[in-house]
């Protein structure tokens, strides 16, 4: 998830590098299901930390939902990965 630009992560030049750590699985909802195709949506919790140039780091917790693809029961692929800690925020200040 870190290679793939989801817009979950910081990048900038004073960055030197970037992890995720799963925190928990709060749910797993079957969005589509076929004979031999099936899409999960993960709601999950990831802490992601940044390390800086010059030693320091930062870190911070985020609620997401990843959207999983398994395709005759052979391969997971992560299709999308959204905030939605960054949803319930837009959405109570557009409310305001």
């Amino acid at each position: 998830m870190i290679d793939r630009d989801f817009d979950l992560i910081e990048k900038n030049r004073l960055i030197v590098s970037t992890s995720l750590k799963l925190l928990s699985i709060d749910s797993i909802t079957v969005n589509q299901k076929s004979e031999d195709f099936m899409e999960y949506s993960v709601d999950a919790v990831l802490s992601i930390t940044y390390t800086f140039e010059g030693g320091g780091s930062a870190q911070e917790r985020i609620s997401v939902t990843i959207v999983v693809e398994n395709g005759y029961d052979e391969f997971f692929f992560v299709e999308d990965v959204y905030r939605t800690d960054y949803l319930e925020k837009t959405t109570d200040e557009s409310e305001a």
